[in-house]
C-alpha cells in the first residue's frame, strides 16, 4: 500500500479560489443564494455519493484512480480520499491507496474507507488509524471516533484507535435488493443500524443487539438522535431506537430525505414534502388545484436529488436550480440558476455548498450569513 498526504492550507494550492467577500467593502450586502466563494477543480468527475461534508471538511472519494507518486517516481492505481476546507475550498490533504476501495463512509466525526479487508479512518487532519479486519468489507459507517464495518460473511465489526472493539455475526444473507442495491450501514453515537438480507438490524454502541425488523429492504439508512430512518424508495419508515417500533412517515414514496431535530423533509416524485418526526404532514410543494401537473402554473418546479435541512431552512436541487425553502411553511426564499448540480447541497458554517459545473461553490444561506 502506498499512502501520500499533502497539506495545502495556503492560498495558491491545487485548487483555484474566487472569493466574493471583497464586494462588501463597496457597500454591497450579500443576499441568500449569492456566492460566498467558489473553488475550481474536478468535482464534476465524482458521483454524488462520493462527495460529502463533515466537521469542516468537504470529502471526495474515488474508489479507483491513477496518480503519480513523486517519492517513488511511478504511477499508482487505487483509491484516493481528498479533503477540502468548507471555509474557502482550499485542499487540505489527500491520501492515495495502492488498492481499489470496496466501500466508504462520511459522517459525524470524519470519514472511513475499506479495501483488502482493511479500514482506514480519517479526521480533520487526515489519516487517524487503520485496522485489518481480515475479511472483505461491503459497507462502512462512522460516528464519533469509531468506525463500523459490515463484512462479506455478514459480521458487523466496530473499531477505534486501530483496535477491534467488538464483532457480532448478524446471521444474514448479503444478497442485494431487487433494485441491485447492496447492504446499507448507518450510525450515530447512540445506535448502529444495518440493512441486510431484507431486514434492518439495530445494535447499541457496545455491540448488544437491540432488535431486528424484517421485510424492510432499505436503500438508505439514517440514524438521528438514536432513531433509525429507513427508505426503500417506495416508503420511508422511522424505527424506534430502543424498541424498533415502526411508524410510517407519510403515504408517499420517498426517494431522498433529511431529518432535523423536529422534522423530516423528503422528495417524492417531483415534489418536496415536510413531516413531523411523528409522521404527520406539515406542508408540501404540491397544489390541489386542477392544474395538469398538480401544482400551480406559477411554480412549475420539479424538486429532485439530495435534500439538506436544519432549523434555518430546507435546501434542494430542482429543475430551476438550487432552491432554499422556509422550513415552517415551504415558502421559497431564493433560487440559484445552477445549470447542473453534480453533488449537494450540503450545509456548513460557511453556507450552502454544492458541486456545480466542475466547481465547489459556497452560497450564502441568508443576508450576509
Amino acid at each position: 500500500m502506498t499512502s501520500r498526504r499533502r497539506f495545502l492550507r495556503g492560498v495558491g494550492g491545487a485548487v483555484g479560489l474566487t472569493v466574493a467577500g471583497g464586494l462588501a467593502g463597496c457597500g454591497y450586502r450579500p443576499g441568500g443564494g449569492d456566492v460566498r466563494w467558489r473553488a475550481s477543480g474536478n468535482f464534476s468527475t465524482f458521483p454524488a455519493r462520493a462527495v460529502a461534508v463533515t466537521d469542516g471538511l468537504v470529502v471526495t472519494v474515488a474508489d479507483s484512480t491513477t496518480s503519480f507518486d513523486i517519492d517513488r517516481e511511478e504511477w499508482i492505481r487505487g483509491g484516493q480520499v481528498t479533503a477540502y476546507s468548507t471555509g474557502d475550498g482550499t485542499e487540505l490533504w489527500s491520501d492515495q491507496h495502492g488498492a481499489e476501495l470496496s466501500c466508504h463512509a462520511v459522517g459525524d466525526g470524519g470519514a472511513a474507507v475499506g479495501f483488502d479487508g482493511t479500514i482506514v479512518r480519517y479526521g480533520a487532519d487526515g489519516r487517524w488509524w487503520q485496522f485489518g479486519v481480515g475479511e472483505p468489507l461491503v459497507a462502512l459507517a462512522v460516528a464519533g471516533e469509531w468506525a463500523y464495518a459490515l463484512t462479506e460473511s455478514g459480521a458487523l465489526v466496530a473499531a477505534s484507535d486501530g483496535v477491534e472493539r467488538w464483532w457480532t455475526d448478524l446471521d444474514a444473507e448479503l444478497a442485494g435488493g431487487d433494485d441491485g442495491s447492496g447492504p446499507t450501514l448507518a450510525a450515530d453515537t447512540e445506535a448502529i443500524a444495518c440493512s441486510v438480507g431484507g431486514a434492518v438490524h439495530c445494535l447499541d454502541p457496545s455491540g448488544r443487539r437491540r432488535w431486528r425488523q424484517p421485510e424492510i429492504d432499505a436503500r438508505r439508512l439514517s440514524v438521528v438522535d438514536g432513531e433509525v430512518f429507513a427508505s426503500s424508495g417506495r416508503s420511508l419508515a422511522a424505527l424506534g431506537g430502543a424498541s424498533g417500533e415502526r411508524r410510517r412517515i407519510g403515504d408517499e414514496p420517498i426517494t431522498a430525505f433529511a431529518v432535523t431535530a423536529d422534522a423530516v423533509y423528503g422528495v417524492s416524485g417531483l415534489e418536496l414534502l415536510a413531516y413531523d418526526r411523528s409522521g404527520g404532514r406539515r406542508w408540501a410543494t404540491t397544489d390541489d388545484s386542477a392544474s395538469g401537473r398538480n401544482r400551480p402554473a406559477s411554480d412549475p418546479t420539479d424538486y429532485q436529488g439530495r435534500v439538506a435541512a436544519d432549523s434555518g431552512g430546507v435546501y434542494v436541487d430542482s429543475s430551476r436550480g438550487l432552491t432554499a425553502l422556509d422550513s415552517d411553511d415551504g415558502r421559497v426564499r431564493w433560487r440559484v440558476g445552477n445549470r447542473s448540480l453534480s453533488a449537494g447541497p450540503f450545509l456548513a458554517d460557511s453556507g450552502v455548498l454544492v458541486a456545480a459545473d466542475g466547481q465547489l461553490v459556497c452560497h450564502y444561506r441568508d443576508d450576509g450569513s
